[in-house]
């Protein structure tokens, strides 16, 4: 195991944080794997956009789990299991995801502009996962941490 501590938290109980890497984490991770596999079968519109706003969700999700503070009190992150929060390499325009999904507005993203940088995104949040599963013991490992391409 790493030489990074695992971050004492003092509201959740161990098997809360268990449940909440097996059953939510897990599942974030599975359904981001499965947008993923299903965008790289080339589907015909609307499906390519429902299934890029899906990953992009889902990503936005894992981002904020793997690299944020949280913001409310039972918001899940990485700083229950860990010390830090995981440094992303910066492959994850963010604030570009979060333009798409969240704003109604004229300088709104051409809605596929970000489909080109998937598999980048793809793979540095698998990255990510990876060293965060090699730093903490088997009982809060992510799941479904398994690589498409």
């Amino acid at each position: 195991m790493n030489s990074q501590k695992i971050s004492p938290h003092k509201t959740w109980t161990k098997k809360d944080k268990e449940e909440m890497i097996n059953l939510h984490i897990s599942e974030e991770v599975n359904i981001f794997n499965e947008c993923f596999r299903r965008l790289n079968n080339k589907p015909k519109e609307p499906n390519k956009r429902i299934f890029l706003e899906c990953f992009l969700l889902h990503t936005r999700n894992l981002f904020d789990f793997l690299c944020t503070k949280k913001k409310q009190d039972d918001d899940v992150s990485v700083t229950d299991f860990l010390m830090d929060s995981i440094q992303l390499e910066k492959n994850i325009p963010i604030k570009k995801i979060n333009k798409q999904l969240s704003h109604i507005t004229y300088s709104r993203l051409k809605p596929l502009e970000l489909h080109k940088k998937k598999k980048l995104i793809y793979k540095t949040i698998h990255k990510a996962l990876e060293e965060y599963n090699t730093m903490v013991p088997e009982y809060y490992q992510v799941k479904h941490v398994k690589k498409i391409i």
